[in-house]
């Protein structure tokens, strides 16, 4: 499908707008950012609070060795024996040395903590993003990803990426529910991450905004220009858009999304179809728009014919499944023909001779009769003949002499 055109500014719902002004981020959550910088500043205080501390040992050591030094040379002065005083001094070396560097490897560890938390913030997500708990994240009620997009091969491997990655790496949208005691935020677009990270227990991502469900509606179809949403899913969004009343009919829905009354219309025509041929096409989002014009053609022409054809197609299943794209291209074809009325049995007469022979056959047509001689029973003279007889037939019958 072609992208499409961008809302116009006056519609269009701009990120860095609906940014939160304030640094908390309410019930739960923090934002990345913030974390990383807040850490990262607590593991340079602790680097300098071990360097004063190996500063502080290092001079406490010179002072207790210095004066162990006088007390030798007093002794020595005074004709006493200084070596006790040698044995403390050489122990109070060692001890001071082991702290000293013990002391050296927490610098040595805290700076390696330090590098790496720079790192990080060089390659930290822009401001206004999020660390969520999942599980404190609802998704939304106006989600417009078919439950299909949470199964099969491609989220197997989604997941496996959010796995590898801990989490989002592409920061989703979520707005603020301040009267929910079981969440605190809904997702406004990013559906297919919240669900991985919820299942791979990982944080969840997210931008956090404050919008009206209308405000909401619009910001999807902004995302939905990036996603490529099936023409399938836009056809439920928009149909839900009108049932919700966020707009009047599709020619101001059409307006509101900067696309053409035929654009909505022929996607909100996929709805009307029942749900036993989305059953029987299996996966749905996978049906192209002009098989889905056809489609609909066909049912508006035939309702029972494409409703039968469906039922025998589906009558292995009862939901949407996960399927390939040729797979589902061969269904579709099967519904679009099985609306075609099959042509009546050809009414057809042969005369034969009593031995077998056959002399002609007529075939009834919607313009009258066709006789054909058949050139192995009758000579092609007497085939001139039968001609000429019947043509002498017709005109007497008809009135003409």
């Amino acid at each position: 499908m072609a992208k499409k055109k961008h809302l116009s500014a006056t519609s269009m719902i701009d990120d860095e707008v609906m940014a939160p002004t304030k640094s908390s981020s309410g019930p739960s959550g923090a934002p990345v950012t913030q974390n990383l910088s807040q850490t990262h500043q607590r593991a340079k205080e602790q680097i300098d609070s071990l360097q004063s501390r190996l500063d502080e040992e290092r001079q406490a050591r010179e002072k207790e060795v210095s004066e162990l030094q006088q007390e030798i040379e007093r002794l020595k002065n005074s004709g006493g024996d200084p070596g006790q005083i040698e044995e403390a001094v050489e122990q109070a070396r060692r001890a001071s040395e082991e702290r000293e560097k013990s002391l050296l490897a927490d610098i040595d560890e805290a700076r390696e903590q330090v590098l790496a938390l720079e790192k990080q913030l060089s390659e930290a997500p822009e401001d206004g993003v999020y660390e969520l708990d999942p599980t404190r994240v609802r998704p939304s009620r106006f989600a417009n990803r078919h439950m299909l997009s949470f199964e099969g091969e491609d989220f197997d491997k989604f997941r496996s990426s959010i796995r590898k990655m801990a989490g989002n790496e592409i920061a989703a949208k979520v707005r603020r529910l301040p009267d929910d005691p079981d969440y605190d935020y809904e997702v406004v677009y990013g559906h297919r991450r919240h669900k991985a990270t919820s299942l791979e227990g990982t944080p969840f991502y997210a931008k956090v905004v404050d919008l009206s469900d209308a405000e909401l509606v619009q910001l999807m179809h902004i995302e939905n220009q990036r996603l490529d949403l099936s023409s399938f899913e836009e056809g439920f969004q928009f149909k839900q858009w009108l049932d919700e009343g966020f707009y009047k009919n599709a020619t101001t829905l059409a307006a509101a999304i900067d696309e053409s009354k035929s654009f909505v219309s022929q996607r909100l025509a996929i709805t009307d179809l029942p749900e036993i041929v989305f059953i029987a096409l299996k996966d749905p989002r996978k049906v192209g728009l002009g098989n889905w014009r056809a489609l609909c053609r066909a049912y508006r022409e035939n309702p029972d014919a494409v409703c039968q054809s469906a039922k025998a197609l589906a009558s292995e299943s009862d939901a949407v499944q996960v399927a390939d794209k040729a797979e589902v291209d061969t269904i579709c074809r099967k519904l679009i023909s099985g609306n075609k009325p099959k042509p009546a049995k050809a009414d057809v007469k042969t005369v034969a001779l009593p031995s077998g022979t056959p002399l002609f056959r007529s075939e009834k047509k919607a313009s009258g009769y066709s006789i054909k001689l058949d050139s192995k029973g009758v000579a092609e003279e007497l085939q001139e003949e039968a001609l000429a007889e019947l043509e002498r037939f017709l005109k007497k019958r008809l009135g003409e002499k």
